[in-house]
């Protein structure tokens, strides 16, 4: 399993969950016209593709949050919370083994492919973090950086949230 594991791929989600929150909150605080545009798209396109794997990891029906990419990005940051607890729900069902679970997919380059979910799921924080990037770049060069993202920042706010000592 590549190293992954269900504890791992977890706390993976929980940064990817932490620094695109602390962009969405850093966006949702401008007037709208300052996120207009390719910021906006890019939060929104996190959330959208991000509700697409879960529906279809959880078998269900594709959701239609394609609206948002027209919305203010507050709409995207009242529905962050919402979605990271259904994604953490379904993490939090996994084992090791379920992480092995294979699905069927069509690659944008034609093939069908069988993947297995750790794959997926890592696809998700990795495709999150790239169009999070964009986002806080856009953010940064119009002088509202969303400040440090970094994996040792989401640690150490995660321990001061908890009152753990470094």
């Amino acid at each position: 399993m590549a190293g992954v594991n269900a504890t791992g791929l977890r706390e993976l989600y929980d940064h990817h969950a932490w620094a695109t929150g602390v962009v969405l909150a850093r966006a949702a605080a401008l007037p709208p016209e300052r996120t207009d545009g390719p910021a906006r798209d890019a939060l929104a396109h996190i959330l959208t593709a991000e509700r697409f794997w879960l529906a279809r990891w959880r078998g269900e029906e594709r959701p239609d949050w394609r609206d948002l990419g027209r919305l203010p990005v507050t709409a995207s940051a009242e529905r962050w919370p919402l979605l990271q607890a259904l994604t953490r729900s379904f993490l939090a069902d996994l084992d090791d083994a379920a992480l092995e679970r294979l699905y069927s997919l069509h690659t944008p380059m034609g093939r069908q492919e069988a993947i297995p979910l750790w794959q997926m799921v890592t696809h998700v924080i990795q495709h999150g973090a790239q169009h999070r990037a964009e986002a806080a770049a856009l953010l940064t060069a119009a002088g509202h950086s969303p400040g440090e993202l970094d994996y040792i920042d989401f640690l150490g706010a995660r321990d001061d949230a908890m009152g753990s000592p470094r």
